[in-house]
């Protein structure tokens, strides 16, 4: 035969058990609601510092293998403001870019950045940047690659394609 619980109602001629009060409190267990409840607004704090990190700083886009879809065929803007002629020859058709939108950039807050390995190469021109800017945003995923480099003219040295 079982022991009575401390805890189930007696019958109406049996008294109830009591148990002595402890001064600390009943420490309970989690209960499935209180752990999603708890994963939930951590999520929501997570999503919201991920958020205001990117809001804050440029947004990178790493670069796949091109997709399906063309978006737009351009040379790039500034590129002697940031590499001289030389860096050509440690460029190659089809290598990938990156493209990293700037929306602090003081001259242009649709500005996107063009990098090459690691280094600045240029911006996206400006008559071109609203769509890829407005996308970047978003955080779609896009892809660049180099399409032609033109040793002849310098002020127009790289076309490049971007992918969505």
């Amino acid at each position: 035969m079982q022991a009575a619980s401390p805890f189930l109602k007696a019958s109406k001629n049996q008294p109830v058990e009591s148990k002595p009060v402890d001064s600390k409190p009943m420490e309970s267990k989690p209960t499935r609601r209180g752990l999603l409840a708890g994963f939930g607004q951590a999520l929501g704090a997570s999503f919201a510092l991920s958020q205001l990190a990117v809001a804050q700083a440029p947004l990178p886009v790493q670069i796949a293998a091109p997709s399906v879809r063309l978006l737009q065929r351009f040379w790039i803007a500034g590129f002697l403001h940031y590499q001289d002629a030389s860096y050509l020859n440690s460029c190659a058709t089809d290598e990938p870019l990156l493209l990293i939108a700037e929306p602090n950039n003081r001259y242009d807050a649709r500005a996107v950045m063009v990098s090459h390995n690691g280094s600045k190469i240029g911006y996206v021109p400006r008559n071109d940047n609203a769509a890829f800017a407005d996308l970047l945003s978003r955080s779609e995923v896009l892809s660049a690659k180099i399409v032609q480099i033109n040793f002849t003219n310098i002020w127009q040295p790289l076309q490049i394609a971007v992918y969505f």
